[in-house]
C-alpha cells in the first residue's frame, strides 16, 4: 500500500470548522462556584444552547427554580439576538450580573449538533447531549410508561368511557412547548408517577418533582383548552409495599424520606401527593376523586 491509499483509508475530515464559546453563571455571587448554563456556537452558522434541562433546574434549586431558568433564558436571548445581528461574541455584554464567558473552542465537526455533543461534555458536568431531535420540530414522542398503562387499563376495565382522558398535551401559553399531563378528566387532573428505591431513584423523585410543577402550572394557567370546571389536582405515586423482599432497609427508609421531601414540596403548592401501591388503587383514586 502506497503512501495515497494509506491516507485514504482513514475517515475524510468533516468540511466545517466549528467555534463555540461556554457561558458560566455564578449563582451566589461571590463564591466562586460557577457553573455553565449556555453553549454558543458563533461560526460557521449561529446556535445558542442552553446546556441544563429544565427538570435538572426543577431538582436542584426547587422553588427558586423558575427564577433560575428566566435569568438563562434571558442572557440566551440576549445573546442571540446580538450575534444574529451581525455582533461579535466578544462585544456582548450580560444583560445581568453573575455571568461570564469562557474562552472559545474550535473543531471540525459533521454539524452543529455534533459539535454540541463534545462541547457539553467538555464544559458541564450537569448538561444534557443534544440530539437532532432536539433541534427538529417534529420529535418522536418518548415510550410510554408501564405504570401509566396498568392504571390506564385497570381504569377502563371498570369505566371504558375515561380512555380518553389519558394524556392530554397542555401549554401554558402560545409560545411554550407543550408538557403532557396524564389525566384530565371532568372535574380532576392527575399525574401518575413512580417511586423505585432499588432503580434509577434519583431521576424517579426528579421526575415526580417535575410532575408536580406541571400540575401547579396547569391549575394556575386557567386550565386553558380544557374545561374551566378542573378543580382538584395532584400526584399519585406508586410506592413498593412496605414489606417488599426485594428491597432492603436502607431503600425503604430512603424511599420514606423522599416521599416526605415529595410530599413537602407538594403541602407548599397546594397540591397533594397520593402514594399507592398497586394500580387498582390509582384507579379507584382517579374514580372517586372525578366523581367528586
Amino acid at each position: 500500500m502506497n503512501m495515497e491509499e494509506y491516507l485514504a483509508s482513514f475517515p475524510k475530515l468533516p468540511e466545517h470548522q466549528y467555534t463555540s464559546y461556554p457561558i458560566y453563571l455564578e449563582a451566589i455571587q461571590g463564591s466562586g462556584e460557577r457553573i455553565t448554563v449556555i453553549i454558543a456556537i458563533t461560526s460557521p452558522e449561529i446556535l445558542v444552547h442552553k446546556v441544563i434541562r429544565k427538570e435538572t433546574i426543577e431538582a436542584m434549586y426547587g422553588t427558586k427554580a423558575e427564577s433560575f431558568t428566566g435569568l438563562i433564558s434571558i442572557c440566551a436571548n440576549s445573546l442571540e439576538e446580538h450575534l444574529k445581528s451581525g455582533n461579535h461574541f466578544d462585544t456582548w455584554i450580560s444583560p445581568i450580573s453573575g455571568i461570564y464567558k469562557g474562552e472559545a473552542h474550535s473543531e471540525y465537526a459533521h454539524g452543529s449538533t455534533d459539535h454540541l455533543r463534545l462541547g457539553t461534555l467538555m464544559y458541564s458536568s450537569m448538561g444534557f447531549i443534544p440530539s437532532q431531535a432536539e433541534f427538529e420540530e417534529d420529535v418522536t414522542p418518548a415510550k410510554k410508561d408501564r405504570w401509566l398503562d396498568l392504571v390506564r387499563n385497570e381504569l377502563i376495565k371498570k369505566q371504558p368511557n375515561l380512555n380518553d382522558n389519558f394524556s392530554h398535551a397542555f401549554s401554558v401559553n402560545h409560545k411554550a412547548r407543550p408538557t403532557m399531563i396524564d389525566y384530565v378528566g371532568r372535574s380532576y387532573a392527575t399525574n401518575l408517577c413512580k417511586l423505585d428505591p432499588g432503580q434509577n431513584f434519583t431521576n424517579h423523585i426528579r421526575i415526580t418533582k417535575s410532575k408536580l410543577w406541571d400540575m401547579e402550572a396547569l391549575r394556575d394557567s386557567g386550565k386553558g383548552m380544557f374545561a374551566d370546571n378542573l378543580q382538584s389536582f395532584e400526584v399519585i405515586v406508586w410506592r413498593p409495599e412496605e414489606d417488599s423482599p426485594a428491597y432492603s432497609q436502607r431503600q425503604i427508609d430512603s424511599l420514606k424520606q423522599a416521599l416526605f421531601e415529595l410530599e413537602h414540596e407538594g403541602d407548599k403548592r397546594d397540591l397533594r401527593v397520593i402514594p399507592v401501591t398497586h394500580q387498582r388503587q390509582a384507579a379507584l383514586r382517579i374514580m372517586e376523586q372525578d366523581a367528586a
